[in-house]
Formats: C-alpha cells, structure tokens, sequence
C-alpha cells in the first residue's frame, strides 16, 4: 500500500464526509446508539488495507478517492489494478462498498438515505462482529 500523503483538503473533506454521515444516522436510526463512525477503518487482518469510513456495525465501507482529476494514485494503472483487488475482497467479506470524489457530497447524502432504508427493511442486516473497535471516528 502506497504511503499517502495527506493534505489538509483531504482532511477537511473527510471531516465533511463524517458529518454528513453521522447526521444522517441520527435522522434515520434516532433510537438506536450502537452505530458508530469509524475512520480509516482496517477492515482486514491479513493485508493493511482500510476504508477510510466504514459504518458499524452495518458493515459499510465508503471510499474517498483523491487525485481523479490529476491522475492521481487511483486512476494510474498499479493503483487502479490494487483498488480493485481491495473492493472486491471488502464485497467478498460481506461488506457494501460506496466510493465518491471529493467533490460528490451531495451523491452521499441520497446514497446513505437510500441505503439506511433498504437496511431498515432488511431483516438480515449483515451486521459486523467488531471485536476491535477502532476508536477513531
């Protein structure tokens, strides 16, 4: 996994991210306190690979991508190549994967709702077993 550098727009888009989301648990699960937001999550032991949200205990992974406009790490063929490989092991896990730019909050929000309401009427609700608990988020 590449070392990313991270610069203070990625910080501030990701903190924007993490409160729309948590606003949006609050609107749809308002009885509910074990959801919680979790960033830079390690979703898998054997490699080092995180989301960099994941919702818990659902199971939601989100993904910021950085760099789609000046071809950046995820759009150059060894990192496109290793994105893929870490989703498709995230949705071989069970995990429901949403990826956005930085610029698509608004997509997030109408996702979310969507996705919060077709958990609401799934009884199965793939929850995660978490028994680390990140503390971050």
């Amino acid at each position: 996994m590449d070392k990313k550098k991270i610069t203070t727009r990625d910080k501030e888009s990701l903190s924007l991210f993490i409160a729309i989301i948590k606003s949006e648990i609050k609107r749809e699960f308002k009885e509910k306190n074990n959801i919680y937001v979790s960033q830079h999550y390690k979703f898998y032991d054997k490699r080092r690979w995180k989301f960099d949200i994941a919702i818990l205990p659902f199971k939601i992974g989100i993904e910021v991508e950085g760099g789609s406009f000046c071809l950046g790490r995820h759009n150059r063929p060894i990192g496109f190549r290793n994105d893929i490989e870490k989703y498709n092991k995230a949705v071989i896990l069970g995990w429901k994967l949403l990826r956005y730019t930085y610029d698509q909050t608004n997509l997030l929000v109408n996702d979310l709702r969507q996705l919060f309401k077709e958990l609401k009427n799934d009884n199965r609700l793939y929850l995660c077993e978490d028994k680390r608990r990140n503390k971050r988020g």
